[in-house]
Order: structure tokens, then sequence, then C-alpha cells
């Protein structure tokens, strides 16, 4: 074996480590562009399911507003892990969240931080809104008053 031999010996060597590195750099560049759709596609999902839950929510309270005003009525929600009919969940995007009823509207927001309101289609302007909960409550009520529209 001369030096042809080396050099071949060198060169298929050194072709072996260029293909090695261009496994890693796809690799890598792999990695990443899914990490970034998944982070994506979570925020939405996480934005989706807080509006889902807000329009719950909201369904139920205007339900409640339409009862006549010397009834004193009441709807029950329940928080679960999986959700189904009449049951909210209780974590969304791995997060416990917070409801809140005000003059201001109606407020869904997570631990993080991501949220959604509503102006609860303006009735706040002729009843009296108020209350908050947490999904880790394991359920909540819509209580309705005469005029007042209450979550406890």
């Amino acid at each position: 074996m001369g030096k042809t031999g080396k050099k071949r010996g060198a060169s298929f060597v050194l072709e072996q480590v260029i293909l090695f590195m261009f496994g890693i750099v796809i690799f890598t560049v792999c990695f990443f562009v899914f990490s970034s759709y998944q982070s994506y596609f979570t925020e939405l999902s996480i934005k989706t399911q807080i509006e889902e839950v807000k329009d719950v929510i909201l369904y139920n309270i205007v339900k409640l507003s339409e009862k006549d005003i010397n009834t004193t009525s009441s709807i029950r929600i329940n928080f679960c892990e999986q959700p189904g009919t009449g049951c909210l969940p209780r974590r969304i995007g791995g997060e416990e969240y917070m409801i809140s009823l005000s003059q201001k509207g109606l407020n869904i927001t997570t631990v993080s931080g991501a949220s959604a309101s509503s102006n609860l289609y303006n009735l706040n302007e002729t009843m009296n809104m108020s209350g908050s909960v947490l999904s880790s409550y394991g359920s909540f009520l819509i209580y309705k008053r005469g005029n007042e529209i209450i979550l406890k």
C-alpha cells in the first residue's frame, strides 16, 4: 500500500464525516421546524379552547337573563378532566384558568396570561354582574336573582 492507498482511505473517512455532518444538520433543521410548528399549534389550540369556554358560559348567562326578573334561577356547570356535554375542561393548555364576571364583561384568563373576553351583548347595562371562579373548584353556579347574575 502506497500513498494512493492512504489518500483513498483518508478521502473515504472524510466523505463519511461530511455525510454524517449533513445528517446532523438536516436533523437539527427538522427539529427546529417541527418545534416551531408545535408551539404555534399549541397556542392556537389554547386560544380556541378559551373561546369555546367563553361561549358556553356566555350562552348560559344569556339563557338565565331571559328568565323572569321575579324568579331566582341557577345553572351548575362542572369542570372535568375529560370534557363532554355540560362539562368544561379543568385545564386549558395544561393550566388552570379563572372565569370572572363583572360590569365590564366576561373574562377567561389562564395562568400564563392567555385570555378571552366578551361584552355580554350589553346585558351589563341592564343587569348587575359579579363573581369569579377557578377551574380547580370542580364546579360553579351561574346564579340569577332579580336583576343580578353572579358566578359562585
